[in-house]
């Protein structure tokens, strides 16, 4: 029995490597070895999130949070605009390929022939406005950009359902899944001893997959009424101020857009699995779109209030599910929707400023 279980062990190993070698591997190469990828480091200032520079040949350059590169000196007669948000921003949910800043790059450069313009994508997961905050006045504000979009709703309006609110939404964002990796969790003995048998990392994430969809992870769920506490709505309402004012003072054009949700009971119960969900507790689902709503009602009270710009893409959306891949994520055709929102928003920008010196001549 230990020889057929040992033969067995054995077999599987040497699958998984002749995939490796197919995929353009070496056969020896412990492709899923967890040991050997680096540790993400901590981020000074916002706890996580991706690194946004590259140096090529002693020049520094941008990178977006999904890889695309722009120099950190802007060139001569370029639009520069950077979008700021969360995964709905960033948008690695549903495999798409493709996300709406680089969408929208793609609609302006055809439509403005004359212009050059960078669209760089500076939202991450799970970012809410104190991390977009950090980023636009550490690092934004010395892109030099001409025009910010800022798209927030739903990482902030999660925060009240945490216990103990805190301003800075420490009572989220000081939970274990949110922080620096645990060295202790990543070296144990089982994983230093078979650290080079790839079906040992096969196995171990399967078992992963099939943990994370136990009961401990489902929501827990109870009745908050249909409006939002008004501390954490004054505190929301206070971020989105402060991006209008850092804006200002650098004459920076500032476009505020709703966040489209689609309201789907089934969908959400599904996709609102969590390891932290031991702590959260969820409100009843016709609340988490009333309080939904309250947030884009915010957002459209800050725009107008400042005289920033607004762009409705939750009424735009009108929850058409071909729009989504979950509750809040989207597909490809809600990008290019997205895009297009925007896009039309801008290009009514750009023509009431073509005559003034704020915006770059032709190329």
């Amino acid at each position: 029995m230990l020889g057929g279980l040992f033969l067995s062990l054995m077999f599987c190993e040497v699958v998984l490597r002749l995939e490796n070698v197919f995929s353009g591997k070496s056969f020896f190469t412990d492709v899923r070895n967890k040991l050997n990828r680096p540790l993400k480091p901590l981020v000074p200032f916002r706890t996580f999130g991706p690194d946004f520079y590259e140096v090529h040949d002693e020049k520094v350059f941008i990178v977006s949070s999904r890889g695309e590169t722009y120099p950190l000196n802007k060139a001569p007669h370029t639009f520069r605009i950077v979008c700021m948000g969360g995964s709905t921003t960033e948008n690695r949910a549903g495999h798409t390929g493709t996300h709406y800043p680089l969408e929208l790059q793609k609609l302006l450069r055809r439509r403005f022939k004359n212009y050059r313009f960078e669209v760089i994508n500076a939202g991450y997961s799970a970012y809410a406005t104190p991390h977009s905050l950090i980023l636009f006045e550490l690092d934004v504000l010395s892109w030099h950009p001409d025009l910010v979009i800022i798209s927030h709703n739903i990482n902030d309006r999660s925060v009240i359902y945490w216990p103990n609110f805190r301003f800075d939404y420490s009572n989220k964002y000081s939970h274990p899944f949110y922080q620096f990796p645990n060295y202790q969790s990543r070296f144990t003995t089982t994983n230093l001893l078979f650290q080079h048998f790839e079906f040992y990392w096969f196995l171990k994430d399967w078992l992963n997959q099939k943990k994370f969809s136990t009961a401990r992870y489902q929501l827990r769920q109870r009745s908050y009424g249909d409006s939002v506490p008004k501390l954490a709505a004054a505190v929301f309402e206070r971020n989105l101020r402060s991006f209008q004012t850092l804006a200002a003072a650098n004459h920076i054009t500032v476009v505020f857009g709703s966040q489209p949700i689609f309201p789907n009971e089934e969908v959400f119960l599904k996709t609102s699995q969590r390891p932290y969900n031991n702590v959260v507790v969820y409100p009843m689902f016709h609340e988490y779109v009333a309080h939904h709503k309250i947030y884009n009602r915010i957002i459209e009270k800050v725009a107008k209030s400042t005289g920033s710009f607004f762009v409705d893409n939750d009424k735009i959306f009108d929850g058409n599910p071909s729009y989504f891949v979950d509750n809040v994520h989207y597909s490809k055709s809600g990008i290019k929707k997205l895009a297009q929102n925007y896009a039309s928003l801008l290009e009514h920008i750009l023509q009431e400023k073509s005559s003034s010196p704020s915006l770059p001549g032709p190329s």
